[in-house]
């Protein structure tokens, strides 16, 4: 059999890279492309200079072992005692994501869990690897992305009751650094609430005249304003609100003076209310 040096290079270059870059997304902290191409390098000198020795299956694994440490600490040094430990900790675990999938992929080649494992990836199809590799490394990009996302909400996002249009409506509010709207007419601070909050609890005539542009006939105070966003101007239904109560661990903090805007789509995941930068 011929063995193309380049393929093997290439495959286990972009794969350990991958890895690196994965790990240290996932543990959260930041390195820089050189320590990720150093770690990519030495990982491919490894994997291309012990095949040419036959050596006994500890041995293998013990050089294996300390070619983890190195990449760890090349990734690392000198960040820390915990970051060390917390990206070794991910490093592990994608590493044995990445070798999971690409059995995976090598049962589907082979047919055979045994070749799957004992067969090495220069006898897999050109490219393989690589576009399994890239492929996971964005689904799990993707992944951690949005943990961290729902986390960061989590730690912003808090309860809060508010009295509107005869009734209490319990949301999820997130305290929005970037709303600072307020009411021109009044003065009044506003908080955007999803309008699928409120249209549940409509009656079919409110329900009819919000749905055709009346929703300023709901009570007295209700009309429409025209704000900015990021995608250009928006018109929204703006009513007030007799009581609103904010809470935050075991304190409870009591406005009366709020303007409630209601917005049609999501305004995040698992919030159902944009609280005001004021009340930060």
């Amino acid at each position: 059999m011929v063995v193309y040096i380049e393929y093997v290079i290439i495959d286990n270059l972009v794969v350990t890279a991958l890895i690196c870059s994965l790990s240290a997304k996932a543990a959260g902290i930041r390195v820089r492309r050189l320590r990720i191409i150093a770690a990519a390098a030495l990982g491919t000198v490894v994997a291309v200079v012990l095949p040419l020795f036959v050596i006994h299956v500890g041995v293998y694994i013990l050089i294996t072992g300390m070619l983890g440490m190195t990449i760890i600490c090349i990734m690392t040094v000198p960040k820390g005692r915990r970051i060390m430990l917390r990206y070794g900790a991910v490093f592990l675990g994608v590493s044995f994501l990445f070798g999971g999938a690409l059995t995976a992929v090598g049962y589907l080649v082979t047919g055979d869990i045994y070749l799957a494992l004992t067969t090495p990836f220069i006898d897999f199809p050109l490219g393989v690897i690589v576009v399994v590799s890239v492929v996971l490394y964005y689904i799990c990009r993707k992944f951690f992305l949005a943990v961290k996302r729902a986390r960061n909400t989590n730690n912003y996002a808090l309860d809060a009751h508010i009295s509107m249009l005869g009734k209490v409506y319990k949301v999820r509010g997130l305290i929005d650094s970037g709303n600072g709207l307020y009411d021109e007419r009044t003065g009044l601070p506003i908080i955007i609430l999803g309008l699928k909050t409120v249209v549940k609890t409509l009656t079919d005539g409110d329900l009819i005249k919000v749905l055709n542009g009346q929703g300023d006939s709901l009570c007295k105070g209700a009309r429409y304003i025209e704000i900015e966003t990021v995608t250009g101007k928006d018109k929204i239904l703006i009513v007030p609100c007799q009581k609103f109560i904010l809470y935050s661990g075991r304190q409870m903090n009591t406005m009366y003076e709020v303007m409630v805007g209601l917005k049609a789509g999501t305004l995040g995941s698992g919030v159902e209310a944009l609280l005001h930068s004021c009340m930060l």
